[in-house]
């Protein structure tokens, strides 16, 4: 599993930011001051937009034969902010996400070295490749990230936020979809001139064409993953209790997805390799309306009653 220090470091100065910022200003009582209208109020936004999703393989990645990438998605759900001094406060909410890793294999690609068959023939191993492994999940999130705020304006408000995501995975499975042909190429040399000889569709010799029709295989997955994320974002007002938000934001997982008994990775050429981590990462922007809830503080009034009366 590989530690993501610069958004590790983010995250930790913006929590040490918010605690300065809390400290300094303490968290407001319902009882100070007469009628008061609290600058910052507890909202609610639904938000839905395509954003760019993916899942980091790190075999994958170091697999020189092998290219991959995630796409954009869907992603919605909903945020509850909630104060907690003059200009900090709490988010919560529930996301729906899916992310993706589309790997694909095209080429004829020749191993640099070569290989003994069980006749003992020398030859240099051969893949025709032309497929595409698909790997899908869909999990719904739970976000808590402390937030700090600019000071209200009328119209327009600004505000940075640093957290940690739960990852419930419902559902992780790899479809395969292509052709890959493995065949030998064996060098001959005849009266000095060198040559080959190319010998395909022998499944004695390991050389065989396997068409994979668009099949589909459940993983095996931890339940629970985390991320970490940071977002920065905008809102404006188009009534007392409206208003409109965006916001730009990055996550990345931080543990593995698969979990303890996955299977080593395999390239074209059959070589496997020890599995590495799988993490998600997710980044775009979020539009979204929001429902800023107005309230009025009040502290409860007494008649004075002197002498009993």
């Amino acid at each position: 599993m590989r530690f993501h220090w610069p958004l590790a470091i983010s995250l930790v100065f913006i929590l040490v930011t918010g605690g300065a910022t809390l400290a300094q200003n303490g968290i407001p009582r319902p009882d100070q001051g007469k009628v008061t209208h609290s600058k910052f109020k507890k909202e609610i936004v639904v938000f839905a937009a395509p954003v760019y999703s993916g899942i980091y393989n790190e075999n994958v990645k170091q697999d020189q034969y092998a290219r991959s990438a995630g796409s954009v998605l869907p992603n919605a759900g909903f945020n509850y902010f909630v104060p907690a001094g003059n200009n900090i406060g709490y988010v919560f909410g529930i996301e729906f996400n899916r992310f993706v890793n589309l790997t694909s294999y095209n080429g004829y690609f020749r191993y640099p070295e070569t290989r003994v068959d069980k006749n003992r023939g020398v030859y240099y191993p051969l893949s025709e490749a032309a497929y595409t492994n698909t790997v899908r999940l869909n999990t719904v999130d739970v976000p808590v990230c402390i937030r700090l705020r600019s000071s209200p304006a009328s119209v327009l408000e600004g505000y940075v936020e640093a957290g940690v995501k739960a990852n419930f995975v419902l559902s992780y499975h790899l479809t395969q979809d292509g052709i890959l042909n493995k065949k030998g190429l064996y060098p001959q040399k005849i009266t000095g001139i060198s040559s080959y000889v190319l010998v395909e569709n022998e499944p004695s010799l390991g050389f065989t064409n396997t068409t994979f029709g668009n099949s589909r295989q459940s993983l095996e997955t931890s339940k629970l993953v985390f991320s970490l994320m940071l977002a920065a974002g905008v809102k404006t007002y188009f009534s007392k209790n409206m208003f409109l938000n965006i916001s730009a934001f990055y996550m990345r997982g931080i543990n593995d997805l698969n979990d303890k008994n996955a299977g080593d990775y395999t390239n074209v050429f059959d070589e496997k390799s020890l599995h590495k981590s799988s993490t998600v990462y997710q980044f775009g922007l979020k539009v979204g309306v929001g429902y800023r809830f107005l309230y009025v503080n009040r502290r409860p009034f007494r008649l004075n009653n002197p002498e009993g009366e």
